[in-house]
């Protein structure tokens, strides 16, 4: 008989696989303009060996690779992201510079000290976890000297304890979707949470909550139209076939109001960090 805990890793890597097979580009607050201006802040060039986790279909990884012409070694919980990563990669000609592989950002598959560079979108505050053990996984295997770069969403700590309330009941009973962590740390956490897994802070950008994490004009730039109103009928073709992807998707409006309606969303923001070990 099956766990609790074994049926919600069942729906998560349910979730994932659907959205993996959505092939979106982006979707962290900030869009492109957030991706290049953390890149510019790691001081990214072709001789730096990097790791990206949480990789998705691989937007950013070969996004960077053709600006940078680094080695990166992607990676994602996912095998239906990789699949689409790899056939983007394919895509773009750019598979000389990139590794995908299947990992658990827990666990990952590489030695102590192996890389220069981490860094991750969105990832920490929407992982089904503790973030600080997920953080620190990722700082083992970076070289001392080394940076880890993230851009992550943060709260206000002026927020007030209904809304956030409100957000947390909303997100900890989802079936499929993020985990609990959504909107719930702010800057100061943040910036503990680096230095309790082994970084030194060296430079921390905040910009304010946006509409949504990825602009119409991102969409099209990526995509084109054909390509983004094809997205968007897959997308709504999905949600209307599985019933707990609607369900959780539901469940998520409260929480995407309060984090985007113009009258609250001035608590929320995302914050570009990095480290130096």
């Amino acid at each position: 008989m099956k766990t609790s805990e074994e049926s919600q890793e069942k729906a998560r890597k349910r979730y994932y696989d659907i959205v993996g097979d959505w092939n979106i580009p982006i979707v962290h607050m900030g869009g492109l303009s957030a991706t290049d201006e953390l890149m510019e802040m790691l001081d990214l060039n072709e001789s730096r060996g990097v790791i990206e986790v949480a990789c998705g279909t691989g937007y950013t990884t070969c996004r960077v690779a053709n600006t940078y012409h680094c080695h990166i070694t992607a990676i994602d919980y996912s095998e239906e992201m990789i699949a689409k990563a790899r056939e983007r990669a394919q895509k773009e000609q750019i598979n000389e510079y990139i590794a995908f592989e299947v990992a658990d950002a827990f666990n990952l598959p590489f030695e102590d000290n192996t890389f220069d560079v981490a860094f991750f979108e969105s990832f920490l505050n929407i992982l089904a976890g503790d973030k600080d053990r997920a953080l620190t996984e990722i700082v083992r295997v970076v070289k001392p000297g080394g940076y880890v770069g993230a851009n992550e969403v943060f709260r206000a700590e002026s927020i007030p304890p209904e809304l956030l309330n409100r957000m947390k009941e909303a997100l900890q009973e989802m079936a499929l979707g993020p985990g609990g962590n959504l909107g719930r740390f702010t800057l100061r956490e943040w910036k503990k949470c680096f230095e309790q897994s082994g970084l030194t802070v060296t430079q921390m950008v905040k910009q304010k909550a946006e509409s949504s994490p990825l602009s119409l004009k991102d969409l099209i730039d990526s995509l084109g139209i054909c390509g983004s109103l094809s997205l968007m009928t897959r997308m709504t073709l999905d949600v209307l076939s599985h019933s707990e992807l609607r369900a959780s998707m539901w469940k998520a409006i409260p929480v995407r109001k309060i984090m985007h309606h113009k009258d609250t969303r001035k608590y929320f923001g995302y914050i570009l960090i990095t480290g130096k070990k």
